[in-house]
């Protein structure tokens, strides 16, 4: 199934369930986002002539109008292309001109350096599902039909890599690609609908851990709490608050998160698996986070360029595995 598929499959099981949560606490609905991106992708299509092919660069933080607009470039057959907001402001700008996108959206506090041509849309925060992106909306409208809506080579994102060894490279991800992550996600559950839950965004929905992985979590109809930023305290208190039981992200935010005071005064027994890369685990990290967690810690390593499939340490894994190696090939 493509992802703008998987989008309007989402909406039809879920409705009115919570997709999205925003950071500052009101929420995104399955049926919200199919419909506003639908919107948005009208808007593309009719006010910027974006079409098939063509990039759209999503300048934003982790926010509900970041999920929308890559909705709605899925549904035109356009490219969605996350710049991490983290970066610095010549850092963007060089990332917006690989991307080469027909259009920018942009958080106003970001603008710094992004200039025209292309389209520069400034985008301002949402205080509710009916304001995200209203000013590139088309209301009641829906997107012009694709010639061939189930392309399994169309693609879909560009993600960019860390950029460690230089400017980042944008990997690029198309249907196929994203439904072979999905199922070496889900494993089993992959031609599954359903399981919910609550789960957090442990980083920004730029990195490849949300750019390939939003059908999965889509498909299982989680509700994804998004973070303005991340901090060890306000991660405990949503894990216990709505009783998540996946803990993900980095390993220094595992190491982040042994080191805060509440975790020792709220209740986390709800967590049954920790799942961390982005780093090393080193054996004392592992071992703690198992013991003071009481779940199992698997940890990954991968690539961009792969869509975060890479190697993994198995939840059931002996000591030898889970403590001194970085797993198995996953997938």
């Amino acid at each position: 199934m493509t992802a703008a598929a998987t989008v309007r499959e989402a909406a039809r099981r879920f409705g009115d369930r919570a997709a999205f949560v925003a950071a500052d606490g009101w929420a995104l609905s399955y049926a919200d986002l199919d419909r506003l991106s639908d919107e948005v992708a009208a808007g593309f299509a009719v006010d910027h002539g974006v079409g098939e092919g063509d990039v759209v660069a999503l300048v934003l933080p982790s926010s509900p109008e970041y999920v929308v607009a890559y909705a709605a470039t899925a549904k035109l057959g356009a490219i969605a292309a996350g710049v991490n907001p983290r970066y610095a402001p010549p850092e963007r700008a060089a990332l917006v001109a690989r991307a080469a996108p027909k259009v920018v959206l942009v958080a106003p506090q970001l603008l710094d350096g992004l200039v025209g041509p292309p389209v520069v849309v400034a985008v301002e925060a949402a205080t509710s599902a009916d304001e995200i992106l209203a000013g590139l909306r088309r209301p009641g409208e829906a997107p012009p039909p694709l010639d061939h809506p189930d392309d399994p080579e169309r693609v879909v994102a560009i993600v960019f890599t860390s950029g460690t060894t230089g400017l980042p490279k944008g990997a690029v991800f198309g249907n196929r690609e994203l439904a072979a992550v999905t199922r070496a996600d889900l494993g089993a559950r992959a031609d599954e609908w359903d399981g919910g839950g609550h789960g957090l965004a442990g980083t920004e929905l730029a990195h490849v851990g949300f750019m390939t992985k939003l059908p999965a979590m889509l498909r299982i109809g989680a509700t994804t709490h998004l973070l303005a930023r991340w901090r060890a305290g306000d991660v405990l208190r949503l894990i216990a608050e709505h009783r998540m039981a996946v803990v993900g992200g980095v390993a220094p935010q595992m190491a982040l998160l042994l080191r805060h005071p509440d975790l020792d005064r709220l209740d986390v027994s709800c967590v049954r698996a920790i799942v961390m890369g982005g780093a090393a685990s080193p054996p004392a990290l592992v071992e703690e986070a198992r013991r003071r967690f009481g779940a199992p810690y698997s940890i990954r390593y991968s690539s961009t360029e792969s869509g975060g499939i890479g190697l993994g340490t198995a939840f059931d894994a002996d000591d030898d595995e889970a403590l001194h190696t970085i797993g198995r090939p996953r997938g």
